[in-house]
C-alpha cells in the first residue's frame, strides 16, 4: 500500500511541477517548481484523490520551503492509517 501512496503521490506531484526534472521523495515542493498556491491546490487534488483530510499545519511547521515529498507521502500515509483504525 506504501509504495502505491509514493507512486501516485509523485505522479499527482508530476501534474503540478513546472520543473520536470528527476522527481522523486527526496525532492522538495519548491525545487520542483510548485509555489504556495499550487501547493494548496496540491492537497486538495491529493485529498480527494485518496479521501482524506491531510493536516497542512502539521507539514508547514518548518516552512514552506522545507517541504520534502517524503513529508507528504508520510502525511498521506499517517492519515490512511488513521482512517483504517477508525473503521
Amino acid at each position: 500500500m506504501k509504495n502505491k501512496v509514493k507512486s501516485k503521490t509523485i505522479e499527482i506531484i508530476n501534474n503540478y511541477a513546472n520543473k520536470k526534472n528527476t522527481i522523486d521523495e527526496n525532492s522538495s515542493i519548491l525545487n520542483v517548481g510548485i509555489d504556495s498556491i499550487g501547493f494548496i491546490m496540491l492537497v486538495v487534488d491529493l485529498e480527494d484523490q485518496f479521501g482524506i483530510e491531510i493536516d497542512i499545519q502539521n507539514l508547514l511547521s518548518n516552512g514552506y520551503t522545507d517541504i520534502y515529498i517524503k513529508d507528504l507521502i508520510k502525511e498521506i500515509n499517517y492519515e490512511l492509517e488513521k482512517e483504517n483504525k477508525n473503521e
